[in-house]
């Protein structure tokens, strides 16, 4: 499903940053997903407005993630916040 996307990825200390951790500004309408760890408890304010889909994501490690999508209008700005755990982030 995801082949040939384009990928933004924060790192594992991310978790110790608070604010955005990335932001974009959508070229054309488009679908955005992330994948946060399946180990976070509280998923963060920020992903409010995203739906949680039945898309599942096992890493080379074993890490299972959990996807969430948003839909977004071109010109819109994105922006990829943080949270506070001891788990790794999202891809």
């Amino acid at each position: 499903m995801f082949k040939g996307v384009e990928l933004i990825q924060t790192n594992c200390d991310g978790k110790f940053i608070d604010g955005k951790q990335a932001q974009f500004i959508a070229e054309k309408n488009m679908t955005v997903y992330v994948a946060i760890d399946e180990r976070v408890e509280n998923i963060p304010d920020w992903l409010a407005d995203w739906q949680k889909t039945s898309i599942r994501m096992t890493v080379s490690n074993d890490v299972v993630f959990e996807v969430y999508s948003r839909c977004v209008r071109e010109g819109e700005t994105v922006i990829l916040g943080t949270y506070s755990s001891q788990q790794c982030r999202r891809i």
